[in-house]
């Protein structure tokens, strides 16, 4: 996390500075480190991090409250779903955890959920009524929940979120959309259920990549070949200026020139 990683380097100068104190510096660090460590941490937080469901139960049933936040933002559900505590979240999310809550970073549960790969606890969200247009903030490209599962294969994910209405042509201007990020990760399954369930194949952000000249760019053949027959646009010049064929002759991906040329580009 960005801003435990800040902390304990300022905690390291501080270290730096106390050499030579003797034991009384040492006694200083160790009363410093063990605040940061705890940083408001409850025994909720400690349960959800073990994953300790009946732990969890029984703190819940006492009245605990279920939003208490550690020094990072971070509350019990947060570090469930991050550590993939699949029945701790399920007593959270049932007993009323707030299901959008941001920590310092800017992460939310549902988006945690995904990026890490706990695909049961994204539908358990989902289905749960977390925000599914919420956008992730905390890394240098925005990314919304869709274009999240779409770009890191979480099919199951995309399906659920499609089930619950997501906008399946939501564009930023830094990530382009959900099928732009299927096509250029080469996520055949989840380009044909984005279409199928009517994204706009040629859609995309101002001098992004169309999803065509996404898959053309990455090498992705049978992208490529899936998108041409569902009559993607070859002609549309995304980023440097390229159409889909100049990018591929670009990075020297002859097959997926070949193809292009006998659908009559040049």
């Amino acid at each position: 996390m960005v801003e435990s990683t800040t902390l304990f380097r300022g905690l390291g100068r501080t270290a730096i500075r106390w050499v030579g104190l003797g034991l009384a510096g040492v006694m200083a660090l160790y009363v410093v480190f063990a605040l940061a460590w705890w940083g408001g941490k409850s025994d909720l937080h400690d349960a959800a991090n073990e994953g300790d469901a009946a732990a969890v139960g029984q703190l819940i049933s006492t009245g605990v409250s279920l939003n208490a936040r550690d020094a990072y933002g971070w509350t019990a559900l947060h570090i469930a779903v991050f550590k993939g505590r699949k029945g701790a979240a399920k007593l959270l999310i049932e007993a009323g955890a707030d299901l959008d809550v941001q920590t310092r970073d800017g992460y939310v549960p549902i988006l945690m959920a995904i990026e890490n790969g706990h695909q049961g606890i994204a539908a358990q969200l989902i289905k749960a009524g977390a925000d599914i247009s919420v956008e992730d903030t905390s890394h240098r490209s925005r990314l919304t929940v869709l274009m999240m599962a779409s770009k890191l294969g979480r099919t199951d994910v995309v399906k659920l979120l499609i089930e619950a209405g997501v906008d399946l042509n939501q564009t930023l201007s830094d990530s382009g959309t959900a099928l732009m990020q299927a096509s250029e990760l080469d996520h055949i399954s989840i380009v044909k259920m984005l279409l199928d369930h009517g994204a706009e194949i040629d859609a995309r952000a101002e001098n992004r990549n169309s999803p065509l000249a996404a898959a053309a760019w990455a090498g992705n053949l049978e992208v490529v070949q899936f998108l041409l027959a569902r009559g993607a646009d070859a002609t549309i010049r995304g980023e440097y200026g390229l159409t889909p064929i100049e990018a591929a002759k670009k990075q020297n991906y002859t097959k997926i020139v070949r193809l292009l040329k006998a659908h009559g580009r040049k």
